[in-house]
């Protein structure tokens, strides 16, 4: 499919075979993964396409509006109280 569309299939992020089927939260557990590990990134146009045994299909489309937050990013803005430094 990545090739009819004209994508380069190394941009495919498939989580299937380290999560296994998790059903409807498959996408966001997807895109939360792909986020936190800096694969999106402002003004990216992200797809996203989810199939449930035949049964339903979703697919949507987003354009990153913003930076994306890393891991350890969070993980410092959580350990001073959820504020940056800049937010006093």
């Amino acid at each position: 499919m990545l090739e009819t569309l004209g994508l380069n299939p190394a941009v495919d992020y498939p989580t299937v075979e380290f999560l296994g089927n998790t059903g409807s939260v498959a996408l966001p557990t997807t895109a939360a993964l792909g986020i936190e590990k800096g694969l999106v990134n402002k003004n990216d146009r992200v797809a996203l396409l989810g199939i449930g045994s035949g049964i339903n299909v979703l697919m949507l489309g987003i354009r990153w509006q913003q930076e994306a937050k890393r891991k350890a990013e969070v993980g410092s803005r959580k350990a001073e109280g959820g504020r940056r430094k800049d937010e006093g």
